[in-house]
């Protein structure tokens, strides 16, 4: 567990200044999650207990809490260091704020030793049988489950006391179905839920769910393990990760020092995305060394391809004041099909003209042929604009919107910054229409 501190005056923090709590989180039957805490507050509000395996929180001052807790889910792979950057830039951008991110079941590259051999299930190998006894399948429901209890934990543990505070749940990809459960299950809990890139109906019909179906199957799985046995064997993990930090030094000795400032500015902004790469490399070489995690995201992949079918529209109308889902621009996205995209906006549309509709059916100084008319009027001239929609407002927030061009599914590793700067205007937002 780390704690790190260096926040001096009240005010927006920078990044270095956040506090990061990193730590993980022990379920039945999987070995433990990581789990990381970040705080913009002057003191650190949550706190996790590992040996009891429950949040908490410190000594406050009398009547203060955090403004905003954040909880985010993951898509696959639900890797935490993936999001680090998005989740450091999402929380230095709001005052008293606290991020909380957990991964997924069997996703950590730090609590998934190959030596316990439970990836040998893939290949139904007696030894296997007696290694993996009492493990988890994995499946889309046994993650289901693992946030419903995080959630939980959080809920009744962590913010016990904290009447004011808002809990704000963000989900992407299969994060995001996820999340849609969560608000189901905590309606009067979660203020509102932000799905990015949600895979929430047909995954299995997007462009990447045809093209990498093979890839699920539990055929292909022990091949695949088999070979990344063999990488392992010829290149050392260690030894590869330093030559890559070789590589990388040399790279950077050979650039010269620029002397004009536009030029050194520029230069900052490469050796930034330099940086990010690198860091990024060394994440995936970490994942394609982990046999146990490779096959955790698979098993996973694969339940979705059988769990993610039909829109759940009961829900999306239940709960369509409280929900904000945000996709790329049209027919970018290799994970969501744009017509499960248009199903979703239409379904939100038919949700505004209801809520128009009451609104005219509550104005008493209309007759009732006033009413029908205004209504049929009002459903006639959504039919004509379809394909100019524009997202209804509501709470301070639109239903739905799409990032620019350019703004890819797998955003945390190039668009972070942008992604996070939409949701901090978002949540800014819905704290301002909850003080009014």
């Amino acid at each position: 567990m780390a704690l790190a501190s260096t926040r001096g005056i009240r005010g927006s923090p920078s990044q270095a200044e956040l506090k990061r709590l990193a730590t993980s989180y022990k379920y039945p039957n999987y070995p433990p999650t990581d789990l990381v805490i970040y705080s913009s507050c002057q003191t650190a509000y949550l706190d996790f207990d590992r040996s009891s395996n429950q949040f908490g929180h410190r000594h406050a001052p009398p009547g203060w809490t955090p403004k905003v807790i954040v909880y985010m889910i993951p898509g696959n792979p639900g890797i935490v260091e993936f999001y680090e950057q998005f989740l450091s830039k999402l929380c230095a951008s709001l005052i008293d704020c606290e991020v909380v991110c957990t991964g997924h079941l069997g996703h950590s590259l730090r609590n998934n030793s190959n030596l316990d051999l439970r990836f040998l299930r893939n290949f139904r190998l007696g030894i296997a049988e007696k290694a993996a006894s009492g493990l988890g399948d994995g499946t889309l429901q046994d993650h289901i489950d693992y946030h419903h209890h995080v959630l939980h934990n959080l809920i009744h543990r962590g913010m016990v006391g904290s009447a004011q505070t808002k809990l704000i749940v963000i989900g992407h990809s299969v994060g995001a179905y996820i999340g849609t459960k969560l608000l189901e299950n905590y309606p009067d809990h979660v203020m509102h839920f932000i799905g990015l890139f949600p895979t929430v109906s047909q995954i299995g019909r997007s462009p990447n769910g045809l093209r990498l179906a093979p890839l699920f199957s539990p055929i292909t799985l022990p091949f695949l393990n088999l070979m990344q046995i063999i990488f392992s064997m010829l290149f050392i993990p260690q030894l590869l990760h330093h030559f890559l930090n070789f590589c990388f030094c040399c790279f950077n000795l050979n650039s010269k020092i620029a002397s004009n400032k536009l030029l050194l500015k520029s230069k900052n902004i490469k050796l930034e995305q330099r940086k990010r790469l690198k860091a990024n490399l060394r994440i995936i070489l970490s994942f394609i060394f982990s046999i146990n995690a490779t096959s955790a995201v698979l098993k996973m992949a694969r339940s979705e391809m059988k769990s993610i079918l039909e829109l759940d529209a009961n829900l999306m109308r239940k709960f369509s004041r409280k929900i904000t889902l945000c996709w790329t621009s049209e027919a970018a996205d290799g994970w969501v099909g744009e017509t499960e995209v248009m199903e979703i906006m239409e379904l939100f549309e038919q949700c505004r003209i209801q809520n128009e509709t009451q609104s005219i059916q509550s104005q008493t100084n209309l007759s009732d042929s006033q009413i029908k008319l205004k209504a049929i009027g009002l459903s006639e001239k959504t039919i004509e604009t379809r394909h100019s929609w524009q997202p209804s407002t509501l709470e301070g927030v639109p239903q739905w919107r799409r990032f620019p061009q350019g703004v890819e599914h797998a955003y945390c590793l190039k668009h972070d910054a942008i992604v996070a700067k939409e949701c901090s205007s978002m949540i800014k937002a819905l704290l301002m229409k909850s003080k009014a």
